[in-house]
């Protein structure tokens, strides 16, 4: 049988967006994870479900790729989840589901299926947490929740990594001592990376659905169980014992069970709960939620989804290509001091980067042809164009394509000799492969500083120094690293396709208005005058340090 088809996508809430993957038709079904996890923990019971079932995984407030809840004025409860839960359901159009929750999401699904079990077909609570003896203690609650802290120097990702992997070796993570090591096996190296990106991805949000569900006690709510409800644990699971605290007897609606650890028979037994309840579960139309502000979007192109993050506005729309390596969340500054005029502005993940699905083969003319199939997608019409750093290269093979780009502004000119561009892709568009030592985050993480102090980024000589001390700045450099280790098998194809030729061949046939800022002894910009040349249009004028100067110079070029 061929495996599902499992495709992302945001929906519109009060406060921002949901991102979730979905896959499978048939009756709905709602997986929900545990912190500080994603819906990628959730692949292979997506794939087991979606033969049968319509399964939606959520993720989260706050986790993986979906908005935080805002601060209601205190700390977050489990209760503000299970409310933000419950408009999901009802954007998505679910009248009545299956759910599926997982340690935290197991409380928030709980508390959700006690205030609103007309729309719970069946409630399965795989791990139930519950505090012996009442409350938890709440010199535990902030030892667990350390907080997130992104430093300039990058120390926080070995600090990080490690707690990643300690995760998996003692509960509660920091009690390394042998009465807290958990019996269980360690996990697949890629099961590491994919914790950590999760874990990096939440970042100081992780805390929220977390402590949350450490500080609630399910007890009073499982008494008032009217839903069809399990509850049941796996025998490695650090919870199972917690079944043993349950109320007994519980509510009529309440069901318990306890699971072998054999992964097979555990997503078996999720299917066939689901199967006996599948006649009560149905959905209807999703309504139309209106969105205010910046949002994502994915659309759908021949070789697979592009993720495009937008601001609307009226006038000529404007086309923001990211720096490489890297997506397109670390050019949020600049994509909103763009559309602060009231354009629109539109700035896709390239193939293979960040969220957008990658190329079958990645060449610069594949990648020109991919993103003229998201301006026709975004229905964009006569648009504007501007390319940053290093994904130059690829605009000037997007320019040459016939589309209606008006104006367009290349901000950095990266032509390269053969072996500097060699020496280049073997240094920043390497796979990082996942590594025990959690190597490959720490390469990528200067591989990204690297190329903000020098160009090229593997040139250590004086002539390379650059000029542009903010592109270190920390965060910026955390949000392009998150962006590669998301593929980290494809995040430089973009650059390969970029670099594999020598880019100025394409300056002489670009025929519309272009302005090349300049930065006066930046390596990155030193072929500007030359490429002015070869232009048929060229205006350089000086780039300005500050984001909302250097925007207003781009716009009111474009506006020419």
């Amino acid at each position: 049988m061929a495996e599902p088809q499992i495709c992302k996508a945001y929906v519109a809430v009060a406060g921002g967006q949901v991102h979730y993957r979905r896959a499978g038709s048939g009756p709905p079904l709602v997986l929900l994870h545990d912190s500080p996890r994603s819906s990628l923990l959730h692949l292979d019971l997506i794939r087991h479900l979606a033969d049968r079932f319509t399964v939606y995984a959520l993720d989260t407030p706050g986790y993986g790729e979906s908005s935080p809840l805002s601060p209601p004025g205190r700390a977050l409860a489990v209760a503000d989840f299970a409310d933000a839960l419950a408009d999901t359901v009802a954007a998505l159009g679910l009248q009545k589901a299956g759910f599926y929750g997982f340690h935290t999401s197991s409380k928030i699904l709980l508390d959700f299926a006690v205030r609103h079990p007309e729309k719970v077909a069946v409630a399965l609570l795989d791990g139930l947490s519950i505090a012996p003896g009442g409350a938890p203690d709440p010199a535990f609650i902030d030892a667990y929740m350390r907080p997130f802290t992104v430093d300039a120097d990058g120390a926080f990702l070995a600090r990080e990594w490690t707690r990643v992997r300690d995760t998996w070796r003692w509960f509660p993570w920091f009690a390394t001592r042998p009465a807290s090591r958990m019996p269980i096996a360690q996990p697949p190296l890629t099961e590491i990376h994919d914790y950590f990106l999760d874990y990096a991805m939440a970042g100081p949000n992780y805390t929220g659905a977390y402590r949350a569900a450490m500080e609630y006690q399910p007890l009073d709510n499982v008494r008032r169980i009217t839903a069809p409800t399990q509850i049941f644990a796996r025998a490695d699971d650090v919870l199972v014992g917690c079944l043993d605290l349950l109320p007994s007897p519980g509510p009529a609606a309440l069901s318990v069970t306890r699971l072998s650890a054999d992964r097979r028979q555990w997503m078996a037994h999720i299917k066939d709960q689901f199967e006996t309840y599948s006649a009560d579960m149905r959905a209807g139309p999703a309504p139309v939620v209106a969105i205010g502000g910046p949002f994502s979007q994915y659309i759908d192109l021949p070789h697979g989804q592009m993720r495009v993050r937008s601001i609307t506005g009226i006038g000529r729309p404007l086309l923001l290509l990211h720096d490489l390596p890297g997506g397109a969340a670390a050019e949020t500054g600049l994509q909103a001091a763009l559309a602060a005029a009231g354009r629109p502005v539109h700035a896709p993940d390239l193939p293979g980067c960040g969220q957008s699905d990658p190329l079958p083969v990645a060449t610069a003319d594949a990648y020109a042809m991919a993103l003229a199939q998201a301006v026709k997608v975004l229905e964009l019409g006569p648009f504007d164009l501007v390319a940053n750093g290093l994904s130059v290269p690829l605009a000037l093979a997007l320019l040459r394509g016939g589309l209606p780009i008006q104006r367009a502004v290349l901000d950095g000119m990266p032509l390269l000799a053969t072996e500097a561009r060699a020496g280049m892709l073997d240094y920043l568009a390497a796979p990082l492969t996942p590594d025990r030592a959690g190597a490959h985050v720490l390469r990528g993480w200067h591989a990204l500083r690297d190329a903000a102090a020098s160009f090229p980024a593997q040139d250590g000589d004086i002539h390379a120094v650059r000029c542009d001390s903010a592109a270190l700045d920390g965060q910026s450099l955390f949000s392009r690293l998150l962006d590669m280790l998301k593929q980290p098998t494809h995040q430089g194809d973009a650059l390969r396709a970029a670099f594999d030729h020598d880019a100025a061949v394409r300056l002489a046939d670009v025929p519309m208005p272009i302005l090349l800022p300049d930065v006066a002894g930046d390596p990155l910009y030193a072929q500007v005058p030359a490429a002015a040349r070869m232009l048929a249009q060229a205006n350089i004028q000086p780039r300005p340090a500050d984001i909302t100067a250097r925007a207003a110079l781009f716009l009111s070029f474009l506006a020419g």
